[in-house]
């Protein structure tokens, strides 16, 4: 909707409007979410991380009790 030839109002569905809040909800939670999903798919790709679905997949006894894992987490304070 516009006045005088300027944007005035947005309507929206609710639907939409409480997509967008929870969109704007978790940028706030996580402002460096962007690269932090760049950094993961780095070092899935370098071997540094283990991809779950692969894990899964391969999977096949699951008698066996799993072992865990080493968590792989990276220092930023240091940037």
């Amino acid at each position: 909707m516009t006045e005088n030839g300027y944007p005035k109002a947005v309507v929206m569905s609710a639907e939409e409007y409480e997509s967008w809040a929870e969109t704007l909800e978790v940028i706030q939670d996580f402002p460096s979410l962007s690269r932090d999903i760049e950094d993961a798919h780095k070092e899935l790709a370098a071997g540094k991380l283990i991809d779950l679905a692969d894990v899964i997949k391969n999977d096949v006894s699951r008698k066996t009790k799993p072992t865990r894992q080493k968590r792989y987490t990276k220092d930023r304070s240091k940037k």
